[in-house]
């Protein structure tokens, strides 16, 4: 046989034998039978008692998205004229995370799979008692993503994961884009399991956005629960929670509001910011000095009859902001300081290159913060002002 007619031979022996492995895939398994959860709600119970010791109990709520939504089988199985479901909650009673999610397969027949999840919200009773335990489940899950969203809600847990969504059917994926959405227009912390995760390998406190449902049935973001240990420590309000997200160096963008008068408000947005700590020693005590520049634009200006046709009255607005969000930040400091006297401020992965405060912050964090003391200085700068130098007047003509 000719040296072509053997090569071609081998060629087409070797495709055929390509043509047969791509055919299938060995382990493929249809998209219906598959629970993809989205939503993970976990709420204590009662402790119950198994062979002679005491149990923790948690009412674990499952959130599986429905394949047939998306292929457009919604209807199927609901009566005519109403608006199906994209999604299916499974909710059991269990000592185990584990084990919850595993009862999926004997109440479905699907097989569970975590790595699409979006959204895990702890009820305030579990977070009273402690989440070491389902921090020890969402750290070590293979299939766990560290930018989940994890926040806590206030309320019966089971209302926020039937809530509807005019835009999102599946309420735990309406949930998830609030909570980023709030995190990346607002001055918010970031409150995902990445973030907590680090905060727990220093040692320091976390905070979780805190969810609530406002009269209308609607979902509403405004707060965030301070923890340490694994344990809730307290609630911050929305100012709080703003102020120390710029002491924490988190200033991507926002709106910052300052007062007029008679209740009128001046609306600054955030262009971009940095934060600077300066650390040292005063009269034996450690000082941090926060150096904090914004950059940002005028959005609304309601003082009547003002104007910016010169440029020192530019500069004397900054000024004036400067100062007054110097003394937010200095309250919100000495309060939060006094009332928890622990890392609230982040402090400890920022003084890793000066040892001797490192070290008392990390063996004596309630020293440390015992004798700390903080100054605060802001550099706020107005880049864009809009189309108009002058306000309208206070007065209407006739």
């Amino acid at each position: 046989m000719k040296k072509w007619k053997r090569s071609f031979i081998s060629a087409i022996t070797l495709i055929s034998f390509a043509v047969i492995l791509l055919t299938g895939c060995w382990d493929y398994r249809e998209l219906e039978r598959r629970a993809i959860i989205v939503g993970l709600g976990i709420e204590e119970l009662p402790p119950e008692r198994f062979a002679g010791k005491e149990m923790r109990m948690y009412q674990v709520i499952v959130q599986v998205v429905e394949a047939a939504s998306a292929s457009g089988q919604m209807g199927m199985g609901t009566q005519t004229g109403q608006q199906p479901k994209g999604y299916t909650n499974f909710i059991f009673k269990t000592p185990s995370i584990a084990n919850g999610i595993e009862q999926i397969t004997t109440q479905s027949d699907r097989f569970p799979i975590l790595s699409h999840l979006q959204m895990i919200a702890v009820g305030e009773k579990v977070s009273e008692k402690g989440l070491n335990e389902l921090f020890d489940f969402f750290s070590r899950f293979p299939q766990m993503r560290r930018h989940t969203e994890i926040i806590m809600t206030t309320g019966p847990i089971t209302e926020y994961f039937t809530i509807p969504s005019v835009s999102e059917p599946t309420p735990s994926l309406h949930i998830a884009e609030i909570t980023d959405s709030v995190q990346k227009t607002l001055i918010m912390p970031e409150s995902n399991l990445g973030t907590v995760s680090k905060s727990v390998r220093s040692n320091t406190p976390f905070f979780l956005l805190t969810a609530s449902i406002n009269k209308r049935k609607q979902i509403v973001i405004n707060q965030a629960t301070v923890f340490q240990n694994f344990k809730k420590m307290g609630i911050l309000s929305k100012n709080d929670i703003q102020n120390l997200s710029i002491l924490h160096g988190e200033i991507e963008r926002g709106v910052l509001n300052f007062p007029c008068y008679a209740g009128k408000k001046v609306g600054l947005q955030i262009l971009k910011g940095k934060n600077n700590i300066r650390p040292t020693m005063k009269n034996n005590r450690p000082h941090i000095t926060f150096q904090i520049e914004l950059d940002t634009e005028l959005m609304e200006y309601q003082c009547l009859g003002a104007s910016f046709d010169k440029p020192n009255q530019l500069e004397r607005a900054e000024r004036i902001y400067s100062d007054i969000l110097e003394k937010r930040l200095h309250k919100t400091i000495e309060t939060l300081k006094k009332k928890y006297k622990a890392d609230v401020f982040r402090l400890t992965t920022r003084l890793k290159n000066h040892p001797d405060m490192y070290k008392q912050i990390r063996k004596q964090p309630k020293t440390f913060f015992e004798q700390l003391t903080i100054d605060v200085n802001v550099d706020l700068k107005i880049r864009n002002i809009g189309d108009s130098l002058k306000t309208p007047h206070y007065k209407l003509k006739k």
